[in-house]
């Protein structure tokens, strides 16, 4: 029988962010034309993807990962922005951390997997470990929005084959649930005030074939939250060739609920 995380570690009923009324995904308003029309304008260089979106982030390293750390994460596929489906949910815990003599750290996860489209295989759930931050890239990693997010502010854009444009960044903030608010996070947890960075661009791909493929990237960053919960909600957008028609096709991860750790 596979360990339920939800049960038994995170007994707590499920506890939903609140963001203010004014704060609006940036994404959200982009049309199937956007991502058909090829102008894109200039590119925009590594340093300058750097530059807007890695400052004012904190440090922004593995290490920061703390023991006790708990993360739970949606993903869903939107269809024509009208079509919601849920695709999983990850529960994620750090259960212990080892530090070597030489400082390297060993992370300890346990983590529960939701599939909501395969009913017959629904549930798993394994213990896995994490020597080097380079394996949450690995295929079979879990999935940790902030690791995306720090791809893209420190190199994929000098890809030889993507070219990066129309980059955008919005500052704003919210107020935390009392229940998720922590010490580590704000001095007043009465009135938690979070900070949030969203921050938008396209990617142009430029396949083998000379075709070219323009996705819509979106992600919305809150530096005072735990490193593995910090993206609170990352998604792409693209144009589906299907028969009789071109398909927008939006997948987002989401944080649904999380919990701060303890050095």
């Amino acid at each position: 029988m596979g360990f339920n995380m939800i049960k038994s570690i995170n007994s707590k009923p499920t506890l939903l962010i609140f963001l203010s009324a004014c704060v609006v995904f940036a994404s959200g308003c982009l049309k199937k034309q956007d991502l058909e029309d090829p102008q894109v304008g200039p590119a925009v260089s590594q340093s300058e993807m750097t530059e807007k979106m890695m400052t004012e982030v904190g440090q922004f390293g593995t290490d920061e990962i703390k023991k006790g750390e708990y993360s739970s994460i949606t993903s869903t596929m939107i269809i024509e922005a009208s079509q919601v489906t849920p695709l999983s949910q990850q529960d994620m815990l750090v259960e212990k951390i080892e530090t070597a003599t030489n400082g390297d750290r060993t992370l300890f996860f346990i983590r529960d997997y939701y599939d909501r489209q395969n009913e017959a295989n629904s549930f798993f759930s394994n213990r896995f470990q994490i020597t080097s931050a380079s394996q949450f890239y690995d295929k079979n990693a879990p999935v940790v929005p902030t690791m995306e997010y720090l791809l893209w502010g420190t190199q994929m854009c000098t890809v030889p084959s993507v070219s990066c444009h129309n980059l955008k960044v919005i500052n704003d903030s919210f107020v935390l649930k009392r229940e998720l608010a922590d010490p580590s996070i704000c001095t007043d947890l009465d009135h938690c005030v979070v900070r949030t960075k969203v921050v938008t661009f396209d990617v142009l791909y430029k396949k083998s074939d000379g075709d070219v493929q323009k996705r819509n990237y979106s992600f919305e960053i809150a530096p005072q939250l735990p490193f593995l919960s910090r993206v609170l909600k990352h998604c792409v957008r693209r144009v589906e060739r299907t028969t009789p028609r071109d398909v927008l096709v939006e997948n987002c991860f989401n944080v649904k609920d999380f919990q701060a750790g303890t050095n």
